[in-house]
């Protein structure tokens, strides 16, 4: 998997979403991907507000190299609106980011060399993918929460792709542009040994139902 080339296939830190979600008892992330299922568990620590920890645990089976805990330096810099935002540094480059990446240790998308998804594929197939996931979310009408204008909106573009996007698959990806790995915070006090090996135990079953399935 580290010849792949792009950045979505990696496991990414938010450090906004990371520090948020420290402050609501939620230190634990975990990683899955679209092909190969559950890729592994992070856990994230902040020393003070210009550091912090993060440590990653990844699956064997699938990146041969697991990531050991990395101390990661904070910088406060202004928005273009004047308001102070939290930023983390790239241990390589030092420059100020607000996602890092992890692909044999956290680095930002240029240092790894890793180019956005929507660069490697064609513009039908965003488009197909976008359908669907308009599809998903208006599919028992307003979701809870939304504002009736954001609705119309979404409404009009969904109708807008149905016109213009075709009923099959617009062209193949290869397997590495399916791989999308997704993250999910959770809470502090669920053990982490046993969140880990549950997330294995998952794991395994999705490696045995893949050979089954060949």
């Amino acid at each position: 998997m580290h010849d792949i080339r792009i950045l979505e296939a990696y496991p990414q830190i938010d450090i906004l979403q990371a520090i948020n979600a420290l402050g609501s008892g939620r230190s634990v992330c975990r990683f899955d991907c679209d092909v190969r299922g559950p890729l592994g568990v992070a856990w994230f620590s902040q020393t003070d507000e210009t550091q912090g920890l993060l440590e990653l645990r990844l699956a064997a089976r699938h990146l041969a190299t697991c990531g050991r805990p990395q101390l990661l330096d904070f910088v406060w810099m202004k928005t273009s609106l004047g308001h102070e935002r939290i930023y983390v540094q790239c241990p390589i480059c030092r420059k100020p980011f607000i996602k890092l990446a992890w692909k044999g240790d956290w680095r930002c998308r240029s240092c790894h060399k890793l180019h956005y998804r929507r660069q490697m594929i064609t513009r039908p197939f965003l488009d197909y993918e976008r359908k669907l996931e308009l599809d998903r979310m208006l599919r028992g009408g307003r979701p809870k929460g939304m504002r009736q204008r954001r609705y119309v909106e979404l409404l009009a573009e969904k109708r807008a792709l149905s016109r213009t996007v075709p009923k099959g698959i617009p062209s193949m990806l290869s397997r590495e542009q399916r791989y999308l790995v997704r993250s999910a915070w959770f809470a502090t006090d669920a053990n982490p040994v046993d969140l880990e090996l549950d997330w294995f135990t998952v794991l395994e079953r999705h490696i045995q139902q893949e050979s089954l399935n060949r």
